[in-house]
């Protein structure tokens, strides 16, 4: 596939059983064939739902405890 292509190395990932992250970043390159573009267009955009959903969690972050979020005062329009 190399030669097809004319490259030096190709990774090859299965999108559905990729960590999410690896996924989103695999999706921003260029799309090389798909039967159904928009089809393919809405998996993509899954995939980066997924990823943003989890984002928060990424890099060891934890979602803050409901107790450690301040409110802030509210303002009333007139």
């Amino acid at each position: 596939m190399e030669d097809i292509l004319l490259v030096h190395r190709i990774d090859l990932v299965v999108l559905p059983k990729a960590d999410p992250f690896l996924a989103a970043n695999i999706i921003r390159g260029e799309r090389l064939f798909s039967h159904d573009s928009h089809a393919a267009d809405e998996y993509e955009l899954s995939i980066l739902r997924r990823a943003g959903d989890l984002a928060p969690l990424d890099e060891g972050e934890t979602v803050p405890h409901p107790s450690e979020i301040r409110s802030l005062p509210l303002a009333i329009a007139g």
